[in-house]
């Protein structure tokens, strides 16, 4: 992917108590005019602080392909059970 993007990421525990990081894309595609959201992938995670989390998230865009030096903005859902 070649353009800006943002993320928003969101923290679910799930009633098997297991801890999922969901990733979703959002961009403006010119072809189509119009902004595009994509979910990207779902991440277990054994332990959810600030060094797992922020590796999940490289982890997905390096395996999608999609250069960090165009995120603009990260949105995350339940900041206060990601934080550091």
């Amino acid at each position: 992917m070649d353009k800006i993007f943002s993320l928003f990421v969101l923290y679910l525990l799930l009633l098997s108590y297991s801890k999922v990081l969901g990733i979703v894309v959002s961009f403006f595609d010119t072809s189509e005019s119009q902004i595009v959201v994509r979910y990207l992938e779902g991440k277990s995670l054994i332990k959810v602080d600030s060094e797992h989390v922020s590796k999940a998230i490289l982890d997905v865009l390096d395996n999608n392909d999609i250069p960090r030096t165009n995120l603009v903005s990260v949105l995350m859902d339940s900041c206060n059970v990601m934080r550091g």
